[in-house]
């Protein structure tokens, strides 16, 4: 019967709750989605409660595609050719003069402009830290999987700005999508196959391995 089928279900999530504590230090925005869900089903029934599940569940999805993660690398000292989060790894060293900065998404519409301005951000923070000009900006796009016609437009109006301030816009580890959106909007930027090369590019030690298709297309 009907009613057979609710205390089942309920007696599930009653027994999921042991893992509400995991969840929690594992994804506190997945922990929010489990307890709406898990209220709602109790107050208004499985039927309305899941429907707020997946409600709340597509907000936290808009949410992390809206405001994703990045980071400023820097490079080991002993192991030059290796950068990582500085905030993770306090070994890593920013370079002087140079912003090594790792978007972890795809760049698009929902967060072109967080993009914008949390390297802004990133720049001006740099700046007041150190009173040393910074004269490149070293995207590391190994996860940027995907840019959109939003993406490429702000990714070309950030390479204004930075001209505006006589900073260098330089990209590393572009995957095969994103490079073909690039050259199709022909947007003409420096692009290294590493963060390392692109740093050594950045520092003026001019390499030989850049793509070839760097210098191709001019933008209008």
């Amino acid at each position: 019967s009907l009613s057979a089928i609710i205390i089942y279900a309920l007696r599930s999530l009653f027994k999921q709750m042991k893992q509400l504590p995991a969840l929690f230090r594992a994804d506190v925005l997945d922990c929010i989605v489990w307890l709406s869900t898990f209220f709602s089903v109790l107050g208004l029934g499985i039927a309305f409660g899941l429907g707020i599940g997946v409600g709340v569940s597509m907000i936290v999805l808009v949410y992390n595609i809206s405001y994703p993660k990045a980071a400023i690398v820097g490079r080991f000292p002993a192991l030059p050719w290796l950068f990582k989060d500085v905030v993770r790894y306090s070994d890593a060293k920013e370079v002087p003069g140079i912003i090594v900065y790792r978007f972890d998404a795809a760049l698009n519409f929902a967060n072109k402009e967080w993009f914008r301005n949390n390297l802004r951000n990133a720049l001006h923070a740099r700046s007041v830290s150190t009173f040393t000009r910074i004269h490149s900006v070293v995207v590391d796009a190994s996860s940027m999987t995907r840019i959109d016609s939003s993406g490429l437009r702000i990714l070309k109006k950030v390479q204004t700005e930075l001209a505006k301030d006589d900073i260098e816009l330089i990209m590393c580890n572009c995957r095969g999508a994103l490079r073909d959106a690039l050259i199709r909007y022909g947007l003409t930027v420096p692009r290294y196959l590493s963060v390392f090369d692109g740093v050594r590019y950045a520092e003026g030690k001019k390499l030989h391995n850049t793509e070839d298709d760097t210098e191709v297309v001019t933008i209008v």
